[in-house]
């Protein structure tokens, strides 16, 4: 941690090498940035693990403090409501299929952006899986996915964070996750096609199914285990 500290001061220091410049890269020209990382000129940028835990702890202290949950704590809700809180919990109780799935998406819309650093592996070993005669290795795959995830997990906490909160709407905040993942399949498949320098559409529409497909395969697994636990599957069977 000593060192991960070390080199946050020391790159935020320099501009000219430092986190700015890298940011500013990976947001105009992202493939270039990780071509010429894995070919070896690391000087010239700062190390993809540094990079994603400096833009993951900026969009976790966003998440806290424009969390919805900060915003809806009113003293007067007990009112509003006209019930105790006694009565509330026996509402609550009497649904568990319901409380389960506001604790899932509670859960989601607090570690969303965790469960995307989670799924770094998933979709290195896809696209290096499925793109196996580019001759990248899975753990130049991994380095490109944390370059790409850094900068998406920033984006997520500066902008469309502080927009859920200010609306104050959860509708907000799926449709703006939705758009996200759009934007997120977009920009990462940009970054494949500028790494692995595809001109040809045929090849950058590769990339893009490629794309579509591992962001599928993720979100089916990450569906399924919330439809488990939401059904009370696993409650059944250890209880």
């Amino acid at each position: 941690w000593h060192d991960v500290w070390h080199d946050s001061v020391h790159y935020i220091s320099h501009t000219d090498k430092g986190i700015f410049f890298v940011l500013k890269t990976l947001l105009l020209q992202p493939g270039l940035l990780i071509r010429e990382y894995l070919q070896g000129h690391r000087k010239k940028y700062m190390s993809p693990v540094t990079l994603l835990l400096i833009c993951a702890g900026i969009a976790y202290i966003s998440i806290n403090i424009f969390s919805l949950d900060n915003r809806n704590k009113t003293p007067d809700s007990k009112a509003e409501t006209g019930l105790t809180s006694s009565e509330n919990t026996k509402q609550v109780v009497t649904n568990p299929v319901v409380e389960r799935g506001k604790k899932f998406n509670k859960f989601i819309q607090k570690n969303s952006k965790l469960i995307t650093v989670a799924a770094m592996p998933v979709f290195a070993f896809g696209f290096w899986l499925l793109l196996r005669k580019t001759g990248f290795n899975y753990t130049e795959h991994l380095a490109a996915n944390f370059f790409i995830t850094a900068i998406t997990i920033l984006v997520y906490g500066l902008i469309l964070i502080p927009a859920v909160y200010f609306s104050g709407k959860n509708t907000v905040f799926l449709a703006g996750t939705f758009l996200f993942l759009i934007a997120e399949i977009a920009y990462r498949s940009w970054a494949y096609i500028g790494w692995l320098q595809y001109r040809t559409p045929g090849k950058r529409l590769l990339i893009i199914a490629c794309t579509i497909l591992v962001t599928l395969i993720w979100s089916t697994i990450t569906v399924g285990l919330g439809s488990i636990y939401i059904s009370g599957v696993l409650h059944d069977i250890f209880s």
